[in-house]
């Protein structure tokens, strides 16, 4: 009686798959026979299988059709295929909790990346911008190197979206700097940008007693 190991390394399948294909694993055996299947579970002890068979696809060439009850622990899961004369232990596979076959597929979907290559490297500060991904020289930490540089862009940059963060800063700046006349015939206060011609807004003053109200019109 001989023994052989059958070693599969690298073959995962899903936890309790329901697919019977993607269950369904080539292995060699020493001579046709008919097969006896037990399994271990986790370096248990061999016993039934639910229902896996080992079946002859030609000569001493078989597929091992496992029962989704046979591979319904994750961990490692081995398989004796014997028979009067010979003993094979098909070890190595693992069964996980992901779809091995096309969990791969699914995450580029999601991320927009099927069948876009990105090299290695190529995700550099260079691609980002200087000091994305490395912090500047002034800062002393390095998980903010990003928001540095958004910090340190120009509001010329990114000004003239209507509402935009960018547009309520040049407000204030130029509000801060800019020229402001008061007509006291109307009541109004006019708040130039600091070009002294475009008028960035316009308050109203209210008077009630010794209190002024200015309100933007």
């Amino acid at each position: 009686m001989a023994t052989y190991f059958r070693d599969l390394y690298g073959v995962r399948v899903q936890l309790s798959e329901a697919t019977a294909a993607y269950r369904t694993i080539p292995y060699q055996v020493a001579v046709h026979a008919a097969q006896t299947i037990t399994v271990s579970k986790n370096g248990g002890a061999f016993g039934a299988t639910a229902g896996t068979v080992g079946a002859q696809v030609e000569g001493t060439q078989y597929k091992l059709i496992i029962h989704a009850d046979d591979i319904d622990t994750l961990g490692s899961v081995v398989f004796k295929s014997a028979t009067g004369s010979d003993t094979h232990y098909l070890q190595g596979i693992r069964v996980v909790s992901h779809d091995p076959i096309t969990s791969i597929a699914a995450i580029e979907d999601d991320t927009g990346t099927s069948g876009v290559a990105i090299a290695d490297g190529a995700i550099t500060a260079a691609k980002l911008g200087a000091n994305a991904i490395t912090s500047a020289a002034w800062d002393t930490t390095t998980s903010d190197a990003i928001a540095d540089e958004v910090w340190k862009e120009l509001l010329a940059d990114h000004d003239g979206v209507a509402g935009s963060v960018a547009e309520a800063l040049r407000w204030i700046t130029q509000a801060l700097v800019g020229k402001v006349v008061t007509d006291d015939t109307v009541n109004t206060m006019k708040i130039y940008a600091t070009d002294g011609v475009t008028v960035l807004w316009t308050l109203t003053n209210t008077a009630a007693g010794i209190n002024i109200t200015r309100t933007p019109t």
